[in-house]
């Protein structure tokens, strides 16, 4: 059984005038995840307002 576990993190305004936001994910939830700067992250809303954040998964084709 994989462990899930939860990280609290507040996105922060870019800063360049965009209203673009930036999530900055703690080097330990990087290292934990296995997860890399460039991957490609899916974003789902929960009923409680959170957002839970995955990596997508890269489709194989042989």
């Amino acid at each position: 059984m994989v462990e899930s576990r939860s990280w609290l993190v507040t996105c922060q305004d870019a800063g360049d005038g965009s209203g673009d936001l930036m999530l900055i994910l703690p080097d330990e939830f990087m290292a934990e995840s296995g997860w890399s700067i460039g991957e490609e992250l899916n974003f789902e809303q929960q009923e409680d307002g959170s957002w839970r954040v995955s990596k997508m998964e890269k489709n194989v084709s042989i």
